[in-house]
């Protein structure tokens, strides 16, 4: 009878470690950790911070004046993200566990409020997160980067060698993926915690899928939750996509005997029920995270914007697409457009982290050799399926990533067309990655053989003899082609700047003078990338020399050139500031009364970067996030002065009207702003403190409603001029008021508690009245009046109010989602069934 499966793995390969060798593991284990104990000795050895925040020194005028005296230039400018989102989340996330707070639904210090937890992003319940609660903020980042590295390095290598690489082989695979652009760049980001887990998925799947037990099914369900609590739903999108098609490719693989559907049916339908178990199964363990996130995710702005955007001419979307095209340079040249480390970064259509397709030279080459080869042994040597398999995937998500002809009809698809398609080149990456400890076994074949005379390593010659001549030409041509349009290169980029000053771009507020010079720096910057100052781009050249030079001792050259490649282009990626530098109290928050706390703040431009109040315990209306409330920036978009930048919402200028509703009392401003803002600064200050003395307090109370039927209508009446914001309020729903308006006094009000997801309030008022809470609405948010259950009603068509009898009472607002508590309790559920499961099976394997 035939061997039932293609790829049959006996015993030995099957259990992965336990037969194995284990000082081959140790060994992997030891090099990696060598390898990241390289790529972070700055902040290792260094007693710096993982954190990008010397970029306040630049950008925010509120910092500029605590820059230290050796600042020149952030030590990598793309990482505001970092900066202005993560960072301030993580201070806010310690402050709640320090306060037994822990996990804080809502943040009160952005958009006057907005979901936390059901935020994706935030991806409080991580493993890698839950680490970092044990550890100072500080170190919390470093502490993360390398355990998130070390399971994608580690998962690499168990899995290469439970697919039958040779040790070897499996730590080119190790390295290539642990080291590759795709994964460095976005580490810092909250995506990294969700595609770290890739290769742990597939070597326990490959596992479970010899085993076909219901026991090995438990470890793939629980990788699946673990990568769903990173919080990204579009790098789990097309991790679980990649899972997918290796599932079906095993599964029709081991069964190609079987000669119709019926009989394949039969054969796998116990493993497909195990398919969908492991998939219901991880999504329930991170239930707690995904069920507040779908309930929250159409009511953001994210939701609204991608689910309503027109993708125009499909024609011109699925061929002409062409912006994303020159990221393949990148996979040869990893800095041919500049890097953002030392602001020679030029392309002005994507940035660094989203065109860098760069695995290294030697995966690229050994994959490129061999590839052919593996695809004509394919049906004698069912292993290279298997290679073949990671290939066609590694073209695929290479065509997604880059919007190439026809692949961009795939992202024109349900659900893919929600997505981002540049996150696909880890998938890329990971496929490269396999691709070449495949290909590395079959040189090591091949030169068992016939030792440099083979057709695969003529072929592998020929391409390092290329791989020179391209490089040497790219860099000469692109140095000499600088130089003969030097004039028409300056031009653009002066008219560019002369562009962004005349229409008063928020990001250009320095002298246009300034900007002009900017121009000519960056001209000598682009140059200068194409001479030895910049060995990087030599790379090409230098590893072809190498690997023809030293082609007895190959095996290796490949992985040490592999390594010395990957660091050579990725470690001075990574900031090192020191603790003090992160975020010091600059004196003019030093300068704000003591009622700021219970007050909100805002910058104009520049001054206070969204978020950034979140680290200093401030309320701004302003923020930086994908999934703003929705309804809250309808509010906001259509004031006076306000821009949108990317995801930052920022002002120009104050809009007396919005800042007196949003309880705005100070506002921090490079300008000189007059009217009703009283200055308490100097006058010679740089930023200037302004106080806003008819804000509207935080919760007041009032007797007049406006009743309107929809959203739309709420809006539109309160951007109209007779609307009296300090006496009415406009309620969307029933025209029928317990409440008869008067004139006069309406009552006192005074916030007991203030907490990120409860708000105490006592009131004491002569007949009922509309108390209203200037805090973002959103469904999930209770309230009671002395303990007793009340209508919460939507205010101003972002806020929240209720109606309060005469009298004094307590009103309490508490905000707990119902998708919170089921998910919850879910979660819980779902981990005890592990825990349990676990032990059972620990039990059953030690008694036999």
């Amino acid at each position: 009878m035939r061997q039932n499966s293609v790829l049959s793995y006996d015993l030995h390969w099957s259990i992965g470690l336990i037969k194995r060798p284990f000082h081959e593991n140790l060994i992997a284990a030891l090099i990696l950790i060598g390898l990241l104990l390289i790529l972070f000795a700055r902040q290792i050895f260094g007693g710096n911070a993982l954190l990008a925040s010397d970029l306040i020194f630049k950008l925010d005028p509120v910092w500029q004046a605590s820059a230290p005296a050796t600042f020149t230039i952030p030590d990598n400018e793309l990482l505001s993200d970092q900066v202005y989102q993560f960072y301030p989340w993580s201070h806010f996330t310690f402050e709640s566990i320090r306060n037994g707070e822990f996990p804080p639904l809502w943040n009160p210090y952005s958009y006057a409020g907005t979901p936390f937890l059901a935020n994706a992003q935030s991806a409080l319940f991580s493993p890698f997160r839950l680490l970092t609660y044990l550890f100072p903020l500080n170190a919390s980042f470093i502490i993360m980067a390398v355990t998130q590295l070390f399971v994608a390095g580690y998962g690499t290598y168990l899995f290469g060698r439970v697919i039958k690489l040779s040790h070897m082989a499996a730590l080119l695979a190790m390295i290539t993926f642990t080291l590759s652009g795709p994964v460095l760049v976005w580490l810092l980001y909250p995506l990294s915690l969700t595609y770290v887990w890739l290769p742990l998925l597939m070597w326990v799947t490959e596992r479970w899928l010899v085993r076909k037990s219901w026991a090995a099914v438990l470890w793939p369900a629980l990788i699946i939750g673990c990568q769903f609590l990173g919080g990204n739903p579009e790098a789990s999108f097309y991790l679980l996509v990649l899972w997918a098609f290796y599932v079906a490719f095993r599964l029709f693989s081991t069964t190609a005997e079987q000669q119709n559907l019926r009989q394949w049916w039969q054969y796998n339908r116990i493993v497909l029920a195990q398919v969908f178990m492991a998939l219901a199964a991880g999504f329930a363990l991170a239930a707690i995270q995904l069920l507040p996130f779908l309930a929250y995710l159409p009511h953001s702005s994210v939701f609204v914007e991608r689910s309503s955007a027109n993708s125009g001419n499909l024609f011109r979307t699925i061929f002409l697409s062409w912006q994303a095209w020159p990221d393949v340079i990148t996979a040869v040249f990893p800095r041919f457009f500049g890097t953002p480390v030392n602001r020679s970064y030029w392309y002005p259509f994507s940035n660094y982290a989203r065109q860098t397709l760069y695995v290294g030279v030697v995966p690229l080459l050994v994959g490129l050799a061999t590839a052919v080869p593996l695809w004509r042994k394919r049906k004698q040597d069912p292993e290279k399926q298997t290679a073949i398999f990671f290939l066609i995937m590694g073209i695929l998500f290479f065509g997604i990533a880059l919007r190439l002809p026809l692949f961009e009809l795939i992202n024109q698809l349900p659900l893919f067309n929600l997505a981002m398609p540049d996150r696909t080149k880890i998938e890329y990456a990971f496929c490269l990655a396999i691709v070449a400890g495949f290909g590395f076994d079959y040189l090591r074949e091949a030169w068992e053989k016939r030792p440099f005379s083979s057709q695969t390593w003529r072929w592998y010659m020929r391409l390092s003899v290329g791989l020179i001549g391209i490089g040497l030409i790219v860099v000469a041509g692109s140095y000499i082609g600088l130089g003969f349009f030097r004039d028409t290169i300056v031009q653009i980029g002066e008219t560019q700047a002369i562009a962004a000053k005349q229409q008063r771009n928020i990001l250009f507020p320095a002298s246009l003078d300034y900007y002009l010079q900017q121009v000519a720096i960056k001209y000598e910057q682009m140059r200068a990338l194409f001479t030895i100052q910049n060995p990087v781009m030599f790379l090409p050249v230098l590893v072809g020399g190498i690997l023809l030079g030293g082609r007895r001792r190959w095996q290796y050259l490949l992985v040490v050139v592999t390594a010395v490649d990957l660091l050579a282009v990725h470690v001075t990626y990574f900031p090192a500031i020191p603790p003090e530098h992160i975020y010091p109290a600059p004196q003019i928050i030093s300068q704000l009364p003591v009622d700021a706390a219970t007050n909100r703040v805002a910058g104009l431009d520049l001054a206070l970067m969204p978020n950034s109040s979140v680290s200093f315990n401030l309320a701004d209306i302003r923020g930086y996030d994908p999934m703003t409330p929705w309804r809250y920036l309808e509010l906001v978009r259509s004031a006076t002065g306000y821009t949108r930048v990317s995801h930052y919402a920022l002002f120009r200028q104050p809009d007396e009207r919005l800042f007196d509703l949003l309880n705005v009392k100070y506002i921090l401003t490079t300008q000189l702003i007059d009217n009703k803002w009283e200055h308490l600064s100097p006058m010679t200050a740089y930023v200037h403190l302004y106080q806003n003395n008819t804000a509207l307090p935080r919760a007041y109370l009032v007797t007049d409603a406006i009743f309107v039927k929809s959203s739309a209508a709420s809006l539109q009446q309160i951007n109209n001029p007779a609307f009296d914001i300090a006496s009415q309020v406009i309620l969307e729903g029933t025209s029928s008021s317990p409440v008869t308006p008067f004139e006069g006094n309406t009552g006192e009000v005074q916030i007991n508690t203030y907490h990120s997801d409860y708000v105490e309030i006592q009131t004491v008022t002569n007949q009922p009245a509309y108390l209203v809470l200037s805090d973002t609405y959103m469904p999930g948010w209770h309230v009671s009046v002395d303990g007793e259950e009340a209508e919460l009603l939507i205010a101003n068509h972002a806020f929240r109010a209720v109606v309060v009898p005469a009298g004094e009472h307590l009103v309490s607002f508490t905000y707990r989602p119902i998708s919170f508590v089921v998910g919850r309790a879910v979660s819980a559920t779902m981990a005890l069934i592990f825990i349990i499961s676990g032990l059972f099976n620990y039990r059953t394997r030690t008694k036999k």
